[in-house]
Order: structure tokens, then sequence, then C-alpha cells
């Protein structure tokens, strides 16, 4: 008993120590930037960041994010509400990584959707007309062929990859869940299967209207967790 009630004292000084009011002039330049948010490293838990809303952003984004945490603990990441209302804490993880695998699978996919609809249908145009006109693969065909091109041309749709992550055309995440991708190409591949389900979270329930591949990240056991909501 006198051991557990040590180690439960430590686990209280360690947060009291957490929660001390930090001054963002001693910890450095952020090393990652959001539309809404700017990340700091902890000066002293390597195991958690800083984040800082910016002027425009709702008072209440922080409070939100927590809540979320704390009612969805299977699809966000550890979020913790410091003294300070301007900034709170969040687990560090993975999200070059999440964001690299992510790029390199939907490129894959999608060069690959684009070279079997290049052997059946004779245009992009075609193609489209089909029945992809609102859905992610209708999207990106038609943003990115030319509309005085009546027939268009596939190989214009083509985008190569960088080290996965560039490509000349931007390929979304959500084309990996376009309703004939997934049926065809994605359902059965096991990152796809590990992000569906907090992607569709996601997609539900993000603030802004958009979920994409830098809202989340890949935790300490290898699983995506959102970081903005």
């Amino acid at each position: 008993m006198g051991r557990k009630i040590l180690v439960i004292f430590i686990l209280m000084i360690k947060l009291v120590d957490l929660l001390k009011e930090l001054n963002f002039d001693n910890l450095g330049k952020p090393f990652a930037f959001g539309d809404e948010q700017t990340v700091w490293k902890h000066p002293e838990d390597k195991n958690l960041v800083i984040k800082k809303y910016g002027m425009f952003s709702p008072k209440n984004a922080i409070d939100r994010m927590i809540e979320y945490y704390e009612k969805y603990p299977r699809f966000i990441v550890k979020s913790i509400k410091s003294e300070n209302p301007e900034y709170y804490y969040q687990e560090k993880i993975d999200v070059k990584s999440s964001m690299k695998d992510i790029h390199k699978l939907t490129l894959s996919i999608y060069n690959q959707v684009i070279d079997d609809l290049s052997k059946k249908y004779p245009t992009p145009l075609d193609a489209w007309k089909t029945g992809f006109k609102n859905y992610p693969l209708g999207n990106l065909i038609s943003n990115n062929t030319d509309d005085g091109d009546k027939k268009g041309n596939w190989n214009k749709l083509i985008s190569k990859t960088i080290y996965g992550l560039e490509g000349k055309i931007e390929v979304p995440m959500s084309l990996l869940f376009d309703p004939y991708i997934y049926e065809n190409y994605t359902k059965d591949i096991e990152l796809v299967k590990k992000l569906k389900p907090v992607y569709e979270f996601g997609k539900k329930h993000t603030r802004v209207g958009a979920f994409h591949e830098a809202n989340l990240g890949y935790d300490k056991n290898g699983d995506f967790k959102i970081i903005d909501i």
C-alpha cells in the first residue's frame, strides 16, 4: 500500500510541474505550424508538445480538443489542459511517417486506377461521365483535365511521386475511400483498414469541414490518432 501511495505522490508532483506557467520566449522557434495552431517541443518532457491556437480561432477550441480526447480516446491523441487558457499539451506522435505512408499509398493507388481507366475509356471525360462526377476520383479527373480539350489526355493525369510525398497532382487521402476505388482497390489493404475508422470519425466531427492527412499521425503503438479536429 505504501509503495502505491508513493507512486501516486510522484505522479502528482510531475503533473504539478507540467502545469507550471510556460515562458514562450524561452521555448525557441516552433517546430510545426498549421492553419490554426503553432506547435513547440516541450522543454522537459520529450513525449509532449505544446500547442497554441491563433487569435482568430474559436475561444473554446482548446476545451473542445480536450473534451474530444476524454470522450473519444480511441480516435483522439492524449490532450492535457494547462493552467493557462492560451495553450495546452498534447502527446507527441509521428505525423511525418503517417503522412508519408498515406501519400505513398494514395499516389500509388491513384496512378494504378488512372492506368486501368485509360484502358477502359478512350478519354478522361468518358470515364467522368460514367459515374465519378460527385466523388474524389471524379473531382481529380475534372480538376486536372483541360476543360477546353473535349477529348482529354490520360497522360496529364499520371502523378509522379518523390519519396512518396509529392506529385504533380495533389491526391487527397479521401481518394482511398472513394466508393469505386475502395470497393475495387483499397478495402483489403491493411493501412486502409486501420485508417478507415479514424478517417470516418474525423470527417464527421471536424470543425472546419475538411479532414486530411495532416490532422493525424501514428501513436507509440502504431495506431492512427487525430491531433486536430
